[in-house]
């Protein structure tokens, strides 16, 4: 095979990418693994994001992804679980073969890193300090495993390449861990969060690996008040929207706008949560309270919102 670079990959499926281009992405490629009918199939979709880069999302194995085609590598940022790595790779295969070179792991839970472990021509791993540390803690990534450790690492800032493939990586602090980056292809105006923003839902935590929801609040905070220039967030679950409300025609592309929102939704999650406990009230209790946010937020999801509760409870010990 002749090797295609970023231009040429467009070319070669022109019709498939002009198409998404016109309708501005109302309609997500979807490309699954030979052997459909096979109960392990893994199957993931493609949604163009941009085509100056090239950047898609990759969405499927419990959640999404981002890749961008560079001149001569892909950049996976988030590899989704162990055994999903022969999956990507055939899914990226169908718009280039550029080889994936390079991961970016915006946390440490094994759904987000586990799948560059099946990815052998990885060789430059980037992730925050903490996540580098909590993923040097785990069985998986123990003797052969090591090979998809990072060996580069954030603390504050960092940013990647040039002109149209820069990316930026950002450390606000904890949050779902204590290591998430916020990950800004700054040319393509996207932002992608990881479990920062899983969509519209009640948040989440990782407590073990450092998360903390009373964090969270400050962080997303600081999120929206210091970046500039974004326009699309991509969100990093694949549940779908609350139960009753459509899905909306990018999926689970958000707009910044959503991502202002969805900060003022977990500040007044935990401010319901912090007034429940503060009056002697029980998580069911708490619960009633935030149910009601659902007049202010409609389409949230909250099926989890009870654990959630039970985290701010133990937080606020």
């Amino acid at each position: 095979m002749v090797p295609m670079n970023r231009f040429r990959s467009v070319a070669c499926i022109a019709g498939a990418v002009i198409a998404l281009t016109a309708v501005s992405m109302l309609t997500p490629f979807v490309w699954s693994r030979a052997h459909a009918q096979q109960a392990d199939v893994k199957q993931l979709r493609l949604q163009l994001l941009s085509v100056g880069g090239i950047a898609y999302q990759l969405i499927g194995g419990g959640g999404s992804s981002v890749i961008l085609l560079r001149e001569s590598e892909v950049v996976l940022i988030d590899s989704k679980p162990r055994g999903w790595g022969k999956a990507i790779l055939e899914t990226i295969a169908r718009v280039t073969d550029l080889p994936v070179t390079t991961a970016i792991n915006t946390h440490a839970d094994l759904d987000h890193v586990g799948g560059q472990l099946d990815i052998p021509s990885i060789t430059t791993i980037v992730a925050h300090e903490n996540t580098a540390a909590a993923m040097r803690t785990m069985p998986e990534f123990a003797g052969a495993g090591a090979k998809g450790l990072p060996n580069t690492t954030v603390g504050k800032q960092l940013s990647l390449f040039e002109g149209v493939d820069r990316v930026d990586l950002y450390y606000f602090g904890a949050g779902h861990t204590n290591g998430d980056l916020v990950v800004v292809l700054p040319e393509h105006r996207i932002a992608y969060l990881g479990d920062l923003f899983p969509g519209k839902m009640a948040p989440e935590v990782h407590a073990a690996r450092g998360g903390r929801i009373v964090a969270l609040v400050d962080t997303l905070a600081a999120i929206v008040a210091e970046i500039k220039g974004v326009e699309r967030v991509v969100a990093s679950r694949d549940s779908g929207p609350a139960p009753g409300v459509p899905r909306g025609s990018f999926g689970n592309i958000n707009t910044w706008a959503d991502l202002v929102e969805y900060g003022a939704f977990t500040r007044d999650f935990l401010q319901a949560v912090r007034t429940a406990k503060a009056e002697g009230q029980t998580p069911d209790q708490a619960l009633a309270r935030v149910t009601a946010l659902s007049a202010k937020y409609p389409g949230y999801d909250l099926q989890r919102a009870r654990q959630s509760i039970e985290v701010i409870y133990g937080e606020l010990k």
